[in-house]
């Protein structure tokens, strides 16, 4: 990109400086095309006239007093549209070519002043021209010729060239501003709106679509995927803090009970009449709570320490059928659990997987729990194990409504289901966090009424 953008920046100069030759290469030949049909038109420039009566010394020809002149000077007057006199140093002329008839045959010195520099005659501008023996006088027949004679100061001179310098020097700062402009906006026009693109980032503000803009749509690509990002981000953000709140205050009611049935049995413990068997139970109740406030504050410490991934696992090389099969006679020995229908199936090989069999544990049970609590007495779970070692936990129990499902992983989150059981809304994201820490996976398929069913699948050891 930063060569791109360097290279574009480099054509853009080059193009400026090369518009600016162009203009005054143009404007130079425009002055010399101005130039040369000017002279075409006057068939021959002054200058040139007045270079060929000077050098017409050069071409006479003398013979017996005589004067005469070759044929190419004869062509060249005809081209100028031009007569010749030869005159003597005495003022007689001596020859004449193609002489109109009211041209004077002799000159004293104040005509040769008064034909030279006020053109007496019409149309005809005189050229004068000395050699050893005689004067020449060229008058050109041609309105278009024209003699000027310029007197002027060298300061004047000086002034007018640097107005002309300034001029010129205005001419082209302008050239330049104008071609500047033109081929700098393309780059700077994206950078402003890129500009815009960020603050509105700043404020958290999706960004518009952008229109593609040639060098820069990568850019307006990126910063388009980063502002949905942003935007996605900050509603998971909002959505979060929105469950962690309530799940706060769930919480601080759930630990508010215990206290509450805590404080209200010491109270009666501390009473006189109290009988043994009342002592013992109220013990007995104090334990429960205490041990139910000490899971809600275990969960809680777990789930924070998935979350920032420093859960410290030791994993082993298992036996994952037999693992699943323990578990599950644990389980119908709990006599929470003893009058359930649970039926386990497996393939009758070894599946190994390396997993940490406490937290591995803890995950699955908290599924078969979930089963359990959530479903009538007489729900059917079903478990099943595939040669891969994929673990499937079915029940055909209430199931969970269909907004609930694509929150049911989410930390701080309890179903509409469960609002009458205890829990602390994190097992589900605690159970699913462990399984991830393992290298795998789980999914959860439900329908309400029907029953639900959860996927566990772990990396294959090869």
């Amino acid at each position: 990109m930063q060569l791109k953008l360097t290279s574009r920046f480099l054509l853009a100069v080059l193009a400026v400086f090369g518009v600016l030759v162009m203009t005054n290469v143009c404007i130079l030949l425009y002055l010399l095309f101005q130039q040369n049909t000017q002279q075409s038109i006057n068939t021959l420039s002054s200058p040139a006239i007045e270079q060929f009566t000077r050098q017409l010394d050069e071409h006479v020809m003398y013979d017996d007093g005589s004067v005469s002149f070759p044929d190419d000077v004869f062509a060249q007057l005809e081209t100028f549209h031009a007569w010749l006199q030869v005159v003597d140093f005495s003022g007689n002329v001596v020859y004449s070519y193609n002489v109109p008839e009211d041209v004077l045959t002799s000159y004293r010195p104040v005509d040769f002043v008064q034909t030279y520099r006020y053109q007496e005659q019409v149309n005809t501008t005189t050229f004068f021209g000395d050699g050893q023996r005689y004067n020449y006088i060229v008058g050109v027949v041609n309105p278009n010729v024209e003699r000027i004679i310029l007197t002027y100061e060298n300061e004047s001179v000086m002034n007018v060239l640097r107005k002309l310098f300034i001029a010129i020097t205005i001419i082209n700062i302008a050239i330049i501003m104008i071609a500047g402009w033109l081929f700098s906006h393309p780059l700077t026009r994206p950078i402003a709106r890129m500009t815009q693109a960020l603050q509105l980032l700043e404020t958290k503000k999706t960004l518009p679509p952008q229109k593609k803009s040639g060098l820069y749509a990568p850019v307006f690509a990126n910063l388009q995927s980063v502002s949905h990002k942003l935007a996605r981000a900050e509603e998971e953000r909002l959505q979060l803090e929105t469950m962690r709140e309530e799940w706060i205050s769930n919480v601080s009611h759930d630990l508010k009970t215990p206290l509450a049935s805590i404080r209200g049995y010491a109270e009666l413990l501390n009473s006189a009449n109290v009988t043994e068997d009342e002592r013992l139970d109220y013990a007995s109740t104090i334990e429960r709570q205490a041990e139910h406030m000490k899971n809600l504050l275990d969960d809680f410490n777990l789930t924070m320490r998935l979350r920032h991934q420093q859960l410290p696992m030791t994993t082993e090389r298992i036996n994952f059928v037999s693992f699943v099969r323990e578990m599950v006679i644990d389980l119908l020995n709990d006599p929470s659990a003893a009058e359930r229908h649970i039926e386990f199936d497996a393939p009758d090989v070894e599946v190994m997987k390396n997993i940490d069999s406490h937290y591995m544990r803890r995950a699955l049970l908290n599924f078969l729990y979930n089963a359990i609590t959530h479903n009538r007495s007489d729900v059917a779970i079903f478990i099943t194990m595939t040669e891969d070692g994929t673990l499937s936990i079915r029940d055909n129990g209430n199931g969970i409504k269909e907004q609930d499902v694509a929150h049911i992983f989410e930390r701080y989150y309890r179903g509409t289901n469960t609002a009458s059981t205890d829990g602390t809304g994190l097992g589900m994201a605690i159970a699913r966090d462990i399984i991830e820490a393992h290298g795998g996976s789980v999914s959860l398929i439900s329908k309400e009424h029907v029953g639900t069913t959860i996927t566990v699948k772990l990396p294959i050891i090869t």
